[in-house]
């Protein structure tokens, strides 16, 4: 199985490579291209990752507020909207944000390296 995800991650570090800068990795300002000078293909790559990952904040945030609204689950499943289903959302949209900054973090310092 860790091998499997090995190989994942591995195959996602060379695919998303020339687009971490989305994210404030791989680049500090001097090496940075003004907005108006990146490639089109950058720009292209850098919209998919930022779908990507809020899309993954608000899905995480969506299931979070789902289980945070469930009640009583044993006799007759019941949501309700309360103040638990706002931090349940908040919660869940950081942990996907956060997934994902964790993954590019980590491709940077494999970068650095030189793997």
């Amino acid at each position: 199985m860790s091998g499997l995800l090995a190989a994942v991650f591995a195959r996602a570090c060379r695919v998303l490579k020339p687009a971490w800068t989305f994210v404030g990795l791989g680049a500090t300002s001097g090496e940075m291209k003004p907005p108006n000078q990146s490639s089109p293909e950058e720009k292209d790559e850098n919209d998919l990752l930022n779908v990507i990952v809020y899309g993954t904040a608000i899905s995480f945030g969506g299931m979070g507020a789902f289980l945070g609204s469930l009640r009583s689950i044993r006799t007759d499943p019941a949501l309700e909207f309360s103040w638990r289903t706002i931090v349940f959302f908040l919660i869940g949209a950081v942990a996907g944000w956060a997934f994902w900054k964790i993954v590019f973090r980590m491709a940077e310092a494999k970068k650095r390296k030189g793997g």
